[in-house]
């Protein structure tokens, strides 16, 4: 995947005069929710008229790459997928609206007459709701087995002040929601930093600010080493140094999978440190989000190496 600029920045502005913690931000991918594109051909179909203009979006989605994309009746979708010679995928199109009450309380309101100023009324009333509800479940089959590989719901909801345009509106909400399932997308991570009393350490963290990420993890690894530190002082390196790790990527490496596995182990490893000297609750999020990272790049990658075989299958001639 691209690797944007990595910036560092203070939680509460920019500039070494910040007393806030600093927070590292950076892009990491996250795997489609149904690999559809992982497919030469896909056979989509809706289960019935209120669901084709969801169908319509995802198919037209999809048809934008080289997936081969065929529509289909809902009964006859799996026998007509099971056609094809190359890996394909089913997928059947099911959207539900319904009608729900929610009681909510009323806004305060203002009070006015001829002969007096006008003044609020702070009280509220309990007001009735009526909230359209529209619910999308894609289900994926293989078509040859007719085994359901897995399926995404989507779900929005609208109470305009019309029923009719509440529903307009959530079906709307839901035909422009649907194509994301079907993509690899990025989420902006926010990685914090200590703030540490080290003057060293945090001398480090300017050279990150300025840019210097390499430069500013070799010092922490240096002063990691310093027997003179208290084990919280010694923590807050260690964990600072774990963060700084997790985005300095080497782009010279000749194997970049390679790369990133060792580099996230190290990091790993270096936040487990800090957490064995000094447990912190900052800590221990770092600690899941590193992990949850890990695992969204290895589904990334196994969806990448899924479409590599499958669209190798297809190119062999019969």
């Amino acid at each position: 995947m691209r690797w944007t600029a990595i910036t560092l920045l203070c939680a509460l502005g920019l500039g070494s005069g910040c007393g806030a913690a600093l927070v590292l931000h950076r892009e990491v991918p996250r795997p489609a929710v149904i690999p559809a594109r992982s497919y030469p051909i896909v056979y989509i179909a809706a289960r019935d008229e209120g669901s084709r203009e969801v169908a319509d979006a995802i198919a037209s989605h999809l048809a934008q790459g080289p997936t081969r994309v065929v529509r289909a009746e809902p009964d006859a979708l799996l026998a007509a997928a099971r056609t094809e010679s190359a890996p394909t995928l089913a997928l059947l199109v099911t959207v539900t609206v319904d009608e729900t009450i929610r009681t909510e309380m009323s806004d305060p309101m203002t009070r006015c007459s001829p002969d007096m100023p006008c003044y609020g009324y702070t009280q509220r009333f309990p007001v009735d709701v009526r909230v359209q509800r529209a619910q999308l479940v894609v289900r994926a089959f293989d078509p040859r087995t007719e085994t359901e590989l897995g399926h995404a719901v989507l779900a929005r909801e609208e109470s305009e002040p019309s029923p009719i345009a509440a529903q307009m509106a959530v079906r709307s909400r839901l035909t422009d929601a649907a194509p994301s399932l079907f993509d690899v997308h990025d989420e902006i991570h926010d990685l914090e930093l200590d703030r540490t009393s080290d003057a060293i350490a945090a001398a480090a963290i300017d050279d990150a600010r300025r840019g210097a990420i390499h430069l500013a993890r070799l010092a922490l690894e240096a002063r990691a080493g310093d027997s003179t530190l208290d084990p919280s002082q010694r923590a807050a390196v260690l964990f600072d140094l774990g963060q700084l790790i997790r985005v300095d990527v080497d782009t010279s490496a000749h194997d970049p999978l390679v790369e990133e596995i060792a580099r996230l182990a190290a990091a790993e490893a270096s936040i487990l440190r800090a957490i064995e000297l000094a447990p912190e609750e900052r800590h221990e999020r770092a600690l899941i989000q590193l992990r949850a990272e890990r695992a969204s790049r290895e589904d990334v990658r196994a969806q990448q190496a899924a479409t590599e075989t499958n669209f190798g299958v297809a190119s062999v001639p019969p």
